[in-house]
Order: structure tokens, then sequence, then C-alpha cells
């Protein structure tokens, strides 16, 4: 059921609306079954690899300036990792 709902929020398709005020806390799961896309990513230390395993959920799929799909470039500014 909760990893029903984190992809309703953050999968390919969600939108602006899905996703606003929403937080995710994780474990490691996260960083490799799931294709999810935060729009921002904080960490805490861990190997390198698992660090960039984790980055690969940061800006997964392009989208606008307000997180909604788009086709062309990502919109959303500077990555934050």
């Amino acid at each position: 059921a909760i990893q029903s709902r984190v992809l309703s929020s953050f999968d390919k398709h969600s939108t602006a609306r899905q996703r606003r005020g929403k937080v995710v806390i994780a474990t490691q799961v996260v960083e490799q079954s799931l294709d999810l896309d935060f729009d921002l990513l904080i960490s805490d230390l861990a190997p390198i690899e698992l660090l960039l395993q984790r980055q690969g959920r940061l800006r997964r799929h392009r989208r606008d300036g307000d997180g909604n799909p788009v086709d062309g470039p990502d919109e959303r500014g500077e990555i934050v990792f």
C-alpha cells in the first residue's frame, strides 16, 4: 500500500498537484527498485555507489517548472542533491 501511494505521487506520470507538499523518507528500496522522480533529494552519508543510485531518482523524468511532465527539456532549474 505504501509503495502504491509513493508511486502514484512520484512516478513518471505524476502531476504537480500530486507531488506538491509531499516528503518521502525511505530506505534503500527506493535506490534500486522503483521508477521514482524527485525534485529534491537529501541523503545521509553512504558509500559512493549508493549515493549514485540515489541520485538516479533525482529529476529522472523531464518536467516543467511546476513539476508537470513535459516532452521538452526539464525546466526545474538547478539540481539540488
